[in-house]
C-alpha cells in the first residue's frame, strides 16, 4: 500500500470517528433537553396544583376560624375536597407528584427515586413492550420495604397498600376516572 493511500485512509477514519462522536453527542444533548423539558412541565403542573390547593385552603381557613365554635363532632381532612362522593379518598400531594412524573414517562426501563428530596421514595418502571410507565413502587419511610405498588393497566390505575409495612399488600384502591380521588375495593 502506498503511503498516500494509507494517509488518506487514516484521515478518513479519523474524520468518520469524529463525525460519529459528534452525532452521538448531539443525540445525548437532545435526550437531555427532552428530559429537562419533561421535568419542567412536571414542575409547572405541580406548582399549578399547589397554587390551586392554596387558593382552596385560604377561604376554608377563614371560614373555619369564623365558625370554630360551631364545629361538628365529625372531623374532616384539611386537604380533602368536600365534593367527593362517600367512600372516596382524596389524592395526597404525593400522589399528584407521582402521577405527574409518571405521565412525563421515563427514558429507560426503570427510574430509581424519581422524585428526589422527599421523605418518601418512588421507583418507576416501564416493562418490556410498554410505551409508558406501567408500574411504580413507593417506600413511604425509606426503609427499603415497599409500602405501595401502583399498576397502570387497561387505562386504570390500581394502588395496593401494605398497611403493616411488610410488603404484604392487603388494601386495594382504584383511581377514579377524573383522577381526583381513590376508590377503595
Amino acid at each position: 500500500m502506498r503511503y498516500k493511500t494509507f494517509r488518506a485512509l487514516v484521515i478518513l477514519g479519523l474524520l468518520g470517528t469524529a463525525g460519529g462522536s459528534f452525532y452521538a453527542f448531539q443525540q445525548y444533548q437532545d435526550q437531555a433537553k427532552r428530559q429537562e423539558d419533561a421535568l419542567r412541565r412536571v414542575n409547572e403542573d405541580l406548582e399549578r396544583y399547589r397554587q390551586a390547593q392554596r387558593q382552596q385552603e385560604a377561604p376554608a381557613a377563614a371560614t373555619a376560624s369564623k365558625h370554630a365554635a360551631e364545629a361538628t363532632a365529625t372531623p374532616v381532612a384539611a386537604n380533602a375536597p368536600t365534593n367527593l362522593p362517600a367512600g372516596f379518598i382524596a389524592l395526597r400531594p404525593m400522589d399528584v407528584e407521582i402521577l405527574a412524573v409518571a405521565a412525563a414517562n421515563i427514558s429507560g426501563d426503570k427510574l430509581k427515586d424519581a422524585v428526589k428530596g422527599r421523605a418518601w421514595k418512588v421507583n418507576l418502571y416501564r416493562d418490556a413492550g410498554e410505551s409508558q410507565v406501567n408500574r411504580a413502587k413507593v417506600d413511604l419511610d425509606r426503609d427499603d420495604k415497599w409500602d405501595e405498588k401502583w399498576t397502570w393497566k387497561d387505562g386504570r390505575i390500581t394502588r395496593e397498600v401494605a398497611s403493616n409495612d411488610d410488603e404484604t399488600y392487603n388494601w386495594k384502591f382504584f383511581l377514579e376516572k377524573d383522577g381526583k380521588a381513590w376508590l377503595p375495593r
